[in-house]
Order: C-alpha cells, then structure tokens, then sequence
C-alpha cells in the first residue's frame, strides 16, 4: 500500500452539493433555466406543476429558487424524481434543464 503522505492535500476532502449554499450560483441557474423553458412554451406555473405532477407551491419554490416557509433563504433543491417530472412536462432532458446555455 503507498504512503498517504503522496496523496494531495485535499484527497479527503467532500466537495460541498451543488445546491447548497456555498453553491448559490447553480441553484439559481437551475431556477432561471426553469423560468425561461416554461415562458418558452408559453405554459403558466401551474400548467408545468400539473404537466410535472407536483404542487404549484413546489413548483414556484423551485422557480423562485426557495426552499420553503421555513428556510426561506436556501436554495431549492429538487429530488431527482422531480427533476425527471420538470423534464417530462417541458419536453426536455434532464442535461437540458440543468444546463444554462442549452437552448
């Protein structure tokens, strides 16, 4: 076995979540990209929360990047299912939700 003296500084490190708060800028990302597929279509919040099959509230708290009444500051973060379901109901993948610069 080698010597963990060889391994980089930050080899055990856990990098933070993507959409956590130390990484505001993708979750907003993620909440623009959204807004912009949904008045692409010309569909309201409430159509895309049907088409996805999720609370119209949950789907703002995702547009409005949001998590909640009772972390109101942090960032929205949806479950992977919901992500599939967004996906679905604006006809896009799941990379081209998440990804900003897709048109």
């Amino acid at each position: 076995m080698g010597d963990c003296r060889s391994l980089p500084a930050d080899a055990g490190t856990v990098a933070a979540h993507p959409t956590s708060p130390r990484y505001p800028d993708r979750a907003q990302a993620f909440s623009d990209r959204l807004k912009w597929l949904r008045n692409e279509r010309g569909l309201s919040q409430t159509q895309v929360a049907e088409l996805a099959t999720i609370s119209r509230t949950r789907y703002q708290q995702l547009e409005w990047n949001r998590k909640g009444p009772r972390d109101p500051d942090g960032p929205a973060n949806p479950t992977l299912d919901v992500l599939w379901q967004l996906a679905d109901a604006l006809d896009v993948t799941i990379g081209d939700l998440l990804d900003p610069t897709s048109d």
